[in-house]
């Protein structure tokens, strides 16, 4: 999220976007019939929020005879959450509405989607599930 170096401004935007979350959850729990079932803890959101973003399987282009293939393989840890933190972060940065509109709200508004299992963020890594299994074909590929 960082630009130019500039590490507090990211770093409030982040803290902005968790009390955005926070307040948020507690208007939901407070107009909710059971407002034990909704989780008010904004770490917990978050971490949530990035497990279901995380994708299982990526495409690698390897080049074979002259043609590009899109080889489905495994991601490993590290590329997972990196995929889904980027995808959150470009979800948030691309939402539409007003120009003037806060970078910690969209970002709040992205992290509960992302929580709830919808928003942008999720497509993303439905679509990569989608290639993944359209090119399964070559996945005998991934050992050369």
């Amino acid at each position: 999220m960082m630009w130019d170096g500039k590490k507090s401004l990211s770093q409030n935007i982040f803290t902005q976007a968790m009390q955005e979350i926070k307040k948020q959850q507690l208007e939901k729990q407070r107009s909710s019939s059971e407002p034990e079932s909704i989780t008010t803890d904004p770490t917990e959101i978050f971490h949530q929020a990035i497990e279901n973003v995380k994708p299982v399987v990526g495409c690698i282009p390897l080049r074979k005879a002259g043609k590009v293939f899109q080889v489905p393989s495994p991601l490993n840890p590290i590329r997972r959450r990196f995929f889904a933190i980027k995808w959150i972060i470009d979800a948030a940065r691309d939402q539409s509405g007003p120009k003037n509109a806060r970078m910690h709200k969209k970002l709040a508004k992205e992290l509960l989607d992302a929580y709830n299992n919808e928003g942008t963020a999720i497509r993303k890594k439905q679509d990569l599930h989608k290639r993944a299994e359209a090119n399964r074909a070559f996945a005998h590929y991934r050992w050369w």
